[in-house]
């Protein structure tokens, strides 16, 4: 991939969405699994009690309005941080990489990147664990694109 590559983006609620469930899907499996155990056993103790132990239904219950919360809390930041996601123009050049927004204008030396992720819909730029910069898969022309821009960013970091 040539530098300098530009490339101007905007992030909607459903992309940012998409994000947090792929996340959260990824940490929390063990917690579905168990949830359904749990359910499990509850409906095994119906029959064998005639009670019901409300216990057993706790994690069920938060796994189940887990995906709604996460939805609410989303679209509230989404709303508060709205000029965040929009028009952000990316240029990646030899030694750093700058960005362009509404609110902002940044530059990055690309040290600060810790690594680069694939996503099944973004590229992830990771400055630490908690921050990175989303770069949605829409935005690249083809799969070879793509990874010659990974590519790119991992001979820089």
């Amino acid at each position: 991939m040539e530098l300098p590559f530009k490339v101007q983006i905007s992030i909607t609620l459903q992309d940012l969405y998409k994000y947090r469930v792929n996340k959260i899907i990824k940490k929390l499996w063990s917690l579905y699994i168990v949830s359904f155990i749990f359910m499990i056993i509850f409906f095994i103790s119906l029959h064998v009690n005639q009670g019901i132990n409300y216990f057993l239904l706790i994690i069920p219950f938060i796994t189940v309005i887990l995906p709604f919360w996460l939805k609410k809390m989303t679209r509230r930041h989404f709303n508060l941080n709205s000029n965040q996601y929009t028009n952000i123009k990316y240029e990646f050049t030899e030694d750093s990489i700058f960005i362009d927004s509404d609110g902002f204008k940044s530059s990055i030396e690309w040290k600060m990147i810790q690594y680069v992720e694939l996503d099944s819909n973004f590229v992830l730029l990771y400055r630490n664990k908690l921050l990175a910069h989303l770069i949605p898969l829409r935005y690249f022309n083809d799969k070879t694109q793509v990874d010659n821009f990974i590519e790119m960013v991992n001979r820089r970091i």
